[in-house]
Formats: C-alpha cells, structure tokens, sequence
C-alpha cells in the first residue's frame, strides 16, 4: 500500500476538497496554530491550515477541483526535501506560489530551493512579524495584480497535412490522457469556429466560449474564463465555437494571442486543434503558431501528406518564435503495401516521425459514440499514452531545473 493509500486520499471517487485561496500543511501544532492566528487577525478568505506532510498536500491539489493561489509546505522532518518537492511539483498548477517551511537555517538549501522555484523558504519557529514580512505583500490583492508571472504553460498546436488525419482524435484524447491520467491542468482549443469534433469526441455540448472570450480578451479574468470554459472532467477545460455558417467573425488582431498569453498562467498544458495555413481563419492558426511552445504535424502515409509535411515545416520554422515541430503519423485505415514507409516518410520529409499512432476504428467508434476516453488498453490508447509520457519526458530533461515559478525572483517549470 502506497502513503497516499494509507492516508485514504487516492480515491477519485471521493468527494473534492473545499477550495482554499491559501493552503499550508505542517507537521507540528505549535507552528499550524501560529499560522492560523496569522490568518484569523488578516481576516483572509478562503484559507486553510492543516496538520501533515508533503504527501498529504499532494493528495489534497490531487482531489481540489480548483488549485490554491498560494502553497506552504513542511519539510522540516524530510531527510531528501528537494526530491520530496520534486513530486509535489508534478500535481502543482503552474499559478501555484509555493512558500517552503523548515528547521534549518541552511543558506544552501535556500539558494537551492530559489532555483526550483520556490518563492520563499521559512525557518521554524514562525512568528507573527516572520509570516507578515513574507506572506503579507504576496498575499494582498493590489500586490498579486502588480506581480508579473513568468509564463509558465505549454502551448501545444496539432495541425493536419490534409483532411481526414485525424487532427480533433488526437489532440482530444491526448488532452483527456495529460488531465486525467497524469493529472494536469489542461485548456483544449478547437480553432474551427464553425463547429469542430472536439466537443463531440469529448460527448459535450458546444457553447460560444471561444467567440466570447476572443471578442472580450482585455477583460478577461480566471473567473471569467472559468465561467465561460467548458469543463469536461476535473482538469480538462474546452474553448470551442459554433457559429451559423452564413456569420462572418471578425477577430482583431493579437487577441488569440492575448487569450493563449493568459491562459499559460493557469494551465499546464494549451493545446489547440489548428487550421491549415491558409484554411479556415488563417489569422487564428498564425497567431496560435506564433505562442506554440511545439508544432506536431499530423499526416498518413501518402506523398501528398510528405510534400504537405515539407512546406508546413518551412512554414512553421520560418517564424521568430521558433517552435519545435514533430510528425505525426495516423493511420486512420488498414495498412497496405501502397503505402509509404515510415522510413520514407522521414527521409522525403527530412524530419523523423516521432511517433505513428495505429489503426484502432472500434476502439475509436466506441469511445466517440459514447463520448468517453478510449480504452487504455486498447492499441491507440497506448499510443496515446506513449505520446503524452513522451511530450513530457522531453520537457522535464530539458528543464529539469525549474519546479515552479515565484513572480520575479525564480522562474517557473513547464510541465
């Protein structure tokens, strides 16, 4: 039995926790009752104060339907803080202001967490001036509007070398896989405002999210954006749009960006269902080019999705942000010998297919018709989970540095 199962906090099934705007979990009473005389005298709301350790605040963000705006941990009686801190960075969001408390006055320890990102490091015993001088600007609400957040989420953009590739399957299962499975934070983006598959796939009506939120992006807010998305589980948050067909949408320009620049601060991952260049609204598919963190483009074994591969990688490159892109093959029908070599494919493209995602039409059928995740088990759910365990191996080596971010003082992780 695992220490999450022994303190009973790994069924899903239970109830959520309360949301709390403040959360601190230590090991000792005499420092939990200081915090919470701290508390109780800043009248602050929402704020909670509980007896345990790291695990126990894992299990916590684990069942919260919403994250804490700030987060105090006890690793006083922890032997290896900075691999304990490591865990609870996979289930932290990334808006998340992380506050470490302990009981050595170690100037190594502390510079080493500033470098994870934790934003302030607490010797024990707290004190009232102890927690006032490092609680008390973050925590009110003229300084967290002047704080500027680093970025913090991923931008992930799938875009299709033709029709058919099965752009919408993928990037939907693989934001179902990142939100439930591996228990990110997840905004799922269908560009087609005319009404994609997204919802569909996902078994969920469509609203006009996308189109309000595009047309009021200088107002926005997270509780407005909360208002407005879809939510389709615990972690999963769907923007999409179904306009008339005979409507023309004007977007001005930049607003896309705006929106995907906000809504890294609150997600871990934003991955969009984009257009071709070209196709659809152009506008949009540039501007969600421009903010991806990643490129995937998708195809089958054809030499019109190769040629397609080869002038959407030039086009994608060709931009200053410099996104990263990585080919997809979908095998969206039974394979034959007409087909083009995965092999081939890579040399007429000259970029490495980085993974091929089998034929699975059942499993699919299924999952769409009853609009539920795809079978785990199933040949393209384990691809799916390859790819997600891929996208994130890639990320923790190359930033393996970063576990969080604390405003302007450290930098944050993208998990």
């Amino acid at each position: 039995m695992s220490l999450l199962d022994s303190l009973g906090l790994t069924d899903s099934k239970k109830a959520p926790q309360p949301h709390a705007e403040f959360l601190a979990v230590i090991s000792d009473e005499q420092n939990a009752a200081t915090m919470r005389a701290f508390l109780s005298h800043r009248m602050q709301p929402n704020a909670l104060v509980m007896r345990g350790k790291v695990a126990h605040a894992i299990a916590f963000l684990r069942r919260a339907e919403r994250p804490p705006a700030q987060l105090l941990v006890d690793v006083s009686d922890v032997d290896a803080p900075l691999s304990v801190l490591a865990q609870l960075a996979e289930v932290c969001d990334p808006s998340i202001e992380v506050y470490v408390l302990g009981s050595k006055n170690d100037v190594g320890l502390y510079r080493n967490l500033l470098q994870l990102g934790v934003r302030d490091y607490l010797v024990k015993p707290l004190t009232s001036d102890l927690l006032t001088a490092t609680l008390g600007d973050a925590s009110s609400p003229s300084a967290a509007e002047a704080l500027q957040r680093a970025r913090t989420g991923k931008v992930l953009s799938f875009v299709g070398a033709r029709g058919g590739v099965g752009v919408s399957t993928v990037c939907t299962h693989l934001a179902r896989h990142l939100a439930e499975v591996m228990q990110r934070r997840v905004a799922l983006i269908d560009l087609n405002l005319y009404g994609g598959a997204v919802n569909v796939i996902l078994g969920q009506q469509t609203n006009q999210g996308l189109v309000d939120v595009l047309q009021n992006v200088h107002h926005l807010d997270q509780a407005y954006l909360e208002r407005t998305m879809v939510r389709a589980s615990a972690r999963l948050f769907v923007l999409s749009g179904e306009l008339d067909y005979q409507d023309r949408f004007a977007i001005p320009e930049g607003h896309l960006a705006d929106l995907l620049k906000l809504l890294k601060q609150h997600f871990h991952y934003v991955l969009i269902d984009a257009s071709r260049p070209g196709a659809g609204l152009p506008q949009l598919t540039e501007e969600a080019l421009d903010q991806s963190r990643e490129v995937y483009l998708m195809a089958d074994r054809t030499v019109h999705a190769a040629r397609m591969v080869t002038r959407l990688t030039r086009h994608v490159l060709a931009r200053e942000s410099e996104p990263a892109v990585s080919v997809l093959l979908n095998q969206t029908g039974p394979t034959n010998a007409a087909m083009v070599s995965v092999e081939d494919f890579g040399r007429a493209t000259q970029r490495p297919v980085a993974l091929e995602l089998p034929f699975d039409a059942s499993n699919l059928t299924l999952s769409q018709n009853l609009g539920e995740p795809v079978k785990p088990q199933s040949p393209f759910g384990k691809a799916i989970a390859r790819l997600a365990d891929s996208l994130s191996g890639v990320q923790q080596k190359a930033e393996s540095a970063q576990l969080w971010g604390g405003g302007t003082k450290v930098r944050r992780m993208v998990r």
